[in-house]
């Protein structure tokens, strides 16, 4: 994925686009038309806005210029993922192939990635015998079992995880080292009701002339999905830019 973002900032460069980071949104506002779009540093004026962000911080951005459109919070999964460098030759032949899931309590972690298995780039980039294996813990309604350990612990029982879904011993000794990262899903899980809820935000954000919204949170998880609902809304807020131009 930062491999992605390289290549976007790069290609966004090569169209002239003026690209800002570390800068917060904190209003959209109607002007004459088009929109204000105030910062946590200058305002800045644009014909048409498209907003992609996670669900909670879009909604509350919207909700004060698209009428119907509710702005309560969603309750998102908070996941742990702990990576894991170890020494473990054993795990040369893959005997997991890329990664698992686990089946609902019969683990405390919820998936495992075997990084060096799955990416050339990451197999490239390690010794012989040295793998990076990812753990995450947490699910929807479930904090993650790594919650209330310090980072040692933390790591510790990834390893146990590790060396149970992988099916081979794993010795503290094989561990060389640990990153341990938090974060909250970009959406909620699947529940009842989820899709109408979509489908009604999406349609009060079109009703509005010159915006837009975007992101997994309305168009479903993964790169296959988010990036056509992207360029399908691009297209149509350009589309019905240029229609009210004449």
């Amino acid at each position: 994925m930062s491999r992605l973002v390289d290549a976007l900032v790069a290609r966004l460069g090569e169209l002239g686009a003026e690209l800002r980071t570390g800068v917060a949104v904190t209003e959209l506002a109607p002007r004459n038309g088009g929109w204000t779009v105030h910062t946590d540093d200058e305002p800045m004026d644009a014909d048409a806005v498209i907003v992609a962000l996670p669900e909670g911080v879009a909604r509350r951005l919207l909700a004060p210029v698209v009428p119907n459109l509710d702005d309560s919070q969603p309750i998102a999964p908070v996941v742990e993922v702990v990576t894991l460098v170890v020494h473990a030759p054993a795990l040369d032949a893959a005997p997991r192939g890329t990664g698992v899931l686990t089946v609902p309590g019969s683990h405390v972690a919820k998936a495992l990635t075997h990084s060096t298995a799955k990416w050339d780039w990451v197999r490239d980039a390690t010794e012989p015998g040295i793998h990076v294996v990812r753990v995450s813990f947490g699910a929807q309604g479930e904090e993650p079992a790594t919650a209330a350990l310090d980072d040692d612990a933390a790591a510790a029982l990834a390893l146990s995880e590790a060396a149970a879904l992988l099916g081979v011993e794993l010795a503290p000794t094989a561990l060389r080292a640990a990153h341990r990262a938090r974060y909250v899903q970009s959406q909620p899980g699947a529940a009842i009701g989820r899709a109408a809820q979509t489908a009604a935000a999406r349609g009060a954000v079109r009703a509005v002339p010159g915006l837009g919204a975007t992101g997994a949170w309305l168009s479903g998880t993964g790169l296959a999905q988010v990036i056509p609902d992207a360029r399908a809304e691009a297209d149509r807020v350009r589309s019905a830019a240029l229609w009210h131009r004449g």
